[in-house]
């Protein structure tokens, strides 16, 4: 004789996939605000380290004369 199929009890819903939302929106926000820092930073960047790793060293009037 067969027996009646019991219900598989179901799991609450697992807080990895809160997680992976969290972290995702975590990233994406992260990249929305390293955007204009990269856009603005990266030309004075280039400047700073052209000023301090060249000889002789520019001084920064003559850096931001154009002559």
């Amino acid at each position: 004789m067969l027996r009646p199929r019991t219900p598989i009890p179901r799991r609450p819903p697992c807080d990895c996939i809160c997680l992976a939302k969290l972290a995702r929106w975590a990233v994406g926000d992260g990249v929305m605000r390293m955007q204009p820092v990269v856009h603005y930073g990266f030309i004075p960047a280039l400047i700073f380290l052209g000023m301090t790793q060249t000889e002789p060293r520019p001084s920064l009037a003559q850096l931001l004369s154009p002559v």
